[in-house]
């Protein structure tokens, strides 16, 4: 899981969604953003995060947390215009990871206003595998040659890029130019419950509509885009995403008697399509059991429940 972290208003709120993901037992990239608010001309906290990587083994559990910068790149989006962020502040941004050997993430070419920011990456040659490129839904030719000459990778978050009307990810010219996919949802306030297997399905689906080919993309391509691939996107490939000696044990098991999978046909098939949540029987990180037989075994789920009930009702008060 990559958690795009754009709401740390504090050095608190960095500690607090990082306390999340610890407990929750995931494996998992935390992405350390500005706010929404932040403003163009100021950069990242960098006392702050220089803090958190030094003492990033407090958090990462033996490295089943990792660190990144969750970038806003050269150019932003302010009230449906872009808006170039000064050299200086993007600069500091990016060599805050960069002079750390992490990894970076940005949203670039998501939106109209945002047209062209890859290609305002390349001409800078800040390109590199160790980047991600959030959405990309209108790079155009010279663009994607640019991402996969430096080997950068794309997150893509379909519901959420046709939900809110970003446009059309270019699934089938991202796999054309051999560049390393993964899926996203940007959040479930987008598109509601994050469900891995209906965004592998819509990215199929896309690619095989763009390309007018029914097995453009066969539902093999798109399960490695949830598995191999998108561990390979955060750059996780050498730990996980497939199993093999020396990686860690994350697996998820599926039921073979679930109805939604008879009768038993292609299994790559059958999951893409057919796979329901509740027929995932185990989910386990690192070896140890997140989910078995539909509960969870890290997760207090009526304390969350009433925290989050909690929380929604003081926010409404708060607004008003």
């Amino acid at each position: 899981m990559h958690d795009w972290c754009h709401n740390i208003r504090s050095p608190a709120h960095a500690r607090g969604a990082l306390a999340g993901l610890r407990d929750s037992g995931l494996r998992a990239r935390f992405s350390y953003g500005a706010t929404r608010q932040t403003p163009f001309d100021q950069p990242l906290a960098a006392a702050d995060f220089a803090r958190l990587h030094a003492g990033w083994g407090e958090w990462s559990d033996g490295g089943r947390l990792s660190l990144g910068i969750g970038w806003r790149g050269v150019m932003a989006t302010m009230d449906g215009r872009a808006v170039a962020v000064p050299d200086a502040v993007w600069r500091a941004d990016l060599t805050l990871a960069r002079d750390r050997g992490l990894p970076v993430s940005v949203h670039a070419n998501n939106s109209a206003a945002n047209s062209g920011h890859v290609r305002r990456l390349d001409e800078l040659r800040l390109l590199g595998r160790d980047m991600q490129i959030v959405h990309a839904v209108n790079a155009e030719a010279d663009e994607i040659a640019a991402l996969a000459r430096s080997g950068a990778s794309v997150s893509l978050a379909p519901s959420s890029e046709l939900a809110v009307g970003f446009g059309v990810p270019p699934v089938a010219a991202l796999r054309r130019a051999g560049i390393v996919i993964g899926a996203s949802i940007d959040t479930p306030a987008l598109v509601g419950a994050a469900d891995l297997l209906r965004e592998l399905r819509i990215i199929q689906g896309l690619a095989n509509a763009l390309a007018a080919d029914e097995m453009a993309m066969t539902p093999l391509d798109a399960l490695a885009i949830g598995t191999r691939e998108g561990a390979a996107s955060l750059g996780l490939d050498g730990v996980a995403g497939s199993l093999a000696p020396g990686k860690c044990a994350d697996l998820i098991v599926v039921r073979r008697d679930a109805l939604s999978l008879l009768p038993h046909a292609d299994p790559a098939t059958m999951i893409l399509r057919s796979l329901r949540p509740a027929d995932i029987r185990v989910v386990m990180v690192d070896g140890t059991i997140l989910k078995q037989d539909g509960l969870l075994t890290k997760i207090d789920r009526a304390a969350l429940t009433a925290d989050v009930l909690e929380t929604s009702a003081r926010l409404a008060r708060d607004a008003g």
